[in-house]
This record gives structure tokens, sequence and C-alpha cells, in this order.
């Protein structure tokens, strides 16, 4: 499975687009706008949201971001958005 975000990091209303979603938990590739390809985890908590967790990284221009976990939330074909950061609850 590849989570292709629209923008350099992640944020509540971001959308992304996913491939080959056959995937319900385990290690996934994740890629930002501009080719940056941290670690992250997928963990499907029912068809229409996953929690996912990216590793830390630097985007291209340098800025660091630390690890995050997020919900994601499915909007329409192969289509998300991040819906909010996870929190102790959904973990």
């Amino acid at each position: 499975m590849r989570l292709s975000f629209h923008h350099t990091h992640a944020y509540p209303g971001c959308r992304l687009t996913i491939a080959d979603e056959d995937q319900d938990s385990g290690p996934i590739e994740a890629e930002f706008s501009d080719g940056t390809l941290p670690g992250a985890r997928l963990a499907r908590r029912e068809p229409e949201e996953m929690l996912v967790e990216v590793d830390a990284y630097r985007t291209v221009r340098g800025t660091a971001i630390p690890a995050k976990q997020w919900i994601l939330r499915h909007i329409a074909g192969n289509t998300w958005k991040v819906a909010r950061r996870a929190g102790e609850k959904d973990r």
C-alpha cells in the first residue's frame, strides 16, 4: 500500500491518495508532495477509517517534521483525508 500525501506534511484536512488499498495493518509506503519517503505503519480501524503512524522526517527544504499518528477518513474512490491527530484513545 502506498499513501501519497498532496502536501509536504500531514495536517487535519490534508488530502491523500491511496494506491493498492489491500492491506489492513503493518508497514506501508508514504510519500509527500516534495518526494520525501518517511517510514510509516498502518492500522485499519474500520472500512472508512485508518490510523497511520508516520516516522520523523525532514522535508526537502530542511524542515524537521516529528513522528505523528493520524486518523484518516475515506472521501471517495482512492481519495482520503487526514481527519485529525490520533490521541491516546485511538492507539
